[in-house]
């Protein structure tokens, strides 16, 4: 049931299981809210972090295919001298 409760809650906006007429102790909904608010946020950085890592892989795969066309450009440029 934990584990239902953890996807549900982060999986989803959130709350979907809490239903307007339910009797729910108000520590038990802060309780919730916290926990949804923390989960929220450590997915939110995570996602963050792996965008920072895949913009620094393109830049770096542009950096060097950037780097391989000048020294194809020097090199025919070397042969058209000769």
């Amino acid at each position: 049931m934990s584990s239902y409760f953890c996807f549900t809650s982060l999986g989803t906006i959130g709350f979907g299981d809490l239903l307007p007429g339910q009797n729910a102790e108000e520590i038990s909904l802060c309780a919730c809210s916290a926990y949804i608010l923390t989960g929220m946020a450590l997915v939110a950085m995570c996602f963050s972090l792996v965008q920072d890592e895949v913009l620094n892989l393109l830049r770096y795969i542009g950096a060097t295919c950037s780097k391989n066309e000048m020294k194809i450009k020097d090199e025919e440029n070397v042969l058209q001298g000769s």
